[in-house]
This record gives structure tokens, sequence and C-alpha cells, in this order.
């Protein structure tokens, strides 16, 4: 699966990660560390330039397999997050879906137009008929984001994260495509 660079408009790109990207990218969970890190267990093994290279070498497999999406949220030139689709399934018509951003980048809006032209993608060039996602109860943020797009809470999977030596509920939200396409109908 190949995915092109989509302008969302202001200075706001989605694109898929490159191997250079490597250092920029490293720098950029480094600096969020912190905030991410009660929400995001994969921080705790993402500790080198190393990992990171890795990462972005392993998901550009994936992108050409075409089992996952991985894509940078870049920011006049910047990356500021990274959006996903994960484990698609196009048999099953399904994945699961996840984002992050810098603290600095958050409040306006730039994870809901990426999740909306991600999911446009999904819908649309990918054909699936649902997608899932899944977040911490206490995150206000992401949930707020999922409800915007229109994904419904479909209830909570108690200790299903692992963060450290804790296991930490979730809340597992989907959206399927006719709801999606009625949502955009709608406006």
């Amino acid at each position: 699966m190949t995915i092109e660079p989509r302008d969302l408009g202001d200075g706001l790109v989605l694109r898929p990660l490159g191997d250079d990207d490597a250092d920029e990218l490293f720098a950029l969970i480094e600096s969020s560390r912190v905030h991410l890190a009660p929400w995001m267990p994969w921080l705790e093994d993402h500790t080198t330039r190393t990992v990171t290279q890795r990462f972005i070498r392993d998901a550009r497999k994936r992108l050409a397999a075409g089992s996952d999406a991985e894509l940078a949220i870049v920011e006049h030139g910047r990356i500021v997050g990274v959006v996903s689709l994960v484990a698609i399934g196009a048999a099953a018509g399904t994945c699961r879906c996840g984002y992050w951003l810098s603290p600095q980048a958050e409040g306006y809006g730039i994870v809901t137009r990426a999740m909306r032209s991600l999911l446009a993608h999904a819908f649309g060039e990918l054909g699936l008929h649902t997608v899932v996602l899944r977040a911490a109860p206490d995150n206000g943020r992401s949930r707020a984001v999922a409800e915007r797009l229109g994904f419904r809470c479909v209830g909570p999977i108690d200790g299903s994260e692992l963060y450290g030596e804790r296991w930490g509920d979730l809340i597992e939200y989907a959206l399927d495509a006719d709801a999606w396409r009625a949502a955009r109908r709608a406006g």
C-alpha cells in the first residue's frame, strides 16, 4: 500500500514517515515523553534514536505490506505527532487507529483534522467497514477527538493495557463506514 502526502491546509501535511525523520521524531518523542507517558506504554521501550530508526524502518515495511499506516503530522515543515491505522484486515474490513501529538500542538484541532483524513482513506481507498480506537478512561483529550469524529463508545476493556508493571483499563470506541458517511453528509 502507498499513501501519498495529504495537504490538510494551514501548513499541515499528513505523510508517511521517512528514514530521514529519525532524528526529528526521536527529539519530539523525548520532548513529549513526560506528557505522553500516562497513555503511551510504548514509550518505555522507545528510549534511543536507534529504536526510532528501527520503528520507522519497520513502519515503512508494514505500510508497503498493507498491514499498518504510521503517518507523520507535519506542521509548517516540522513533525508534531503521528497518526496510525494498525492491524489493517482487508478481509475482515477492520483496523485500529491511534494518534499522539506534542503538547505544544494540542488544542488546535490538528489531530482531529489528521484523523479525518486518515479515516477518509480507511473508509474510501481501503474500503474498510469498521475502525476501532482505544483510549485510557482519564485521557480526556483523546476521547474527545474520538467523539468529535463520530466514534461511539462500545464499552470498557478492563486491565487490557500494560503500563510498566501495572495493567490499566481502556475505553473502546468504534466507527463504521455507514456512520462515517452519514456524519460527513450531515456536515
